[in-house]
């Protein structure tokens, strides 16, 4: 038993920098996030009648910021300015949103697919996008060169 606890301690609780423990805490993160991306479009899009993209534009801000203060929190603990993380966590952000709604579009007005099902497509390629260009842009260890650029310190 006391290895379980030594690996759910490793796994669960201990800061790390290891990118496959990262991966694994951030697929808890988005999972959260998604719920309340998911949640806040089919709301926005059903209830209150905005169309899909509006919907997807607004909820996907509500689980970026989900996203973000769980991360921050668990998965990319850092010493940085939190204001300057957020914006460049958020331009990361943007371009996620962009591809998101490219990929939702695609689905629902070119191949008919129903949006919540697009959005599903859209959120896996995002998923892995967000993360990985957080972990390199973002979440690298001072030193560790980038193209000959020394990132933010971690």
């Amino acid at each position: 038993m006391d290895w379980i606890k030594k690996l759910w301690h490793k796994w669960m609780v201990e800061d790390t920098d290891k990118a496959i423990i990262q991966l694994f805490r951030y697929f808890f993160v988005a999972g959260l996030a998604t719920v309340v991306d998911y949640g806040i479009m089919v709301l926005l899009k059903e209830a209150v009648g905005l169309h899909y993209l509006v919907a997807a534009s607004i909820s996907f801000i509500a689980g970026l910021l989900t996203n973000f203060f769980l991360s921050i929190n668990w998965i990319f603990k850092t010493n940085q300015n939190r204001f300057k993380e957020f914006i460049s966590y958020g331009v990361i952000g943007i371009f996620g949103l962009i591809l998101n709604n490219l990929i939702m579009a695609l689905f629902t007005e070119v191949f008919g697919w129903f949006y919540v099902l697009s959005k599903l497509i859209a959120s896996m390629v995002t998923f892995f996008f967000n993360f990985i260009c957080r972990k390199v842009l973002l979440y690298r260890k001072k030193g560790k060169a980038n193209n000959g650029a020394v990132i933010q310190e971690q």
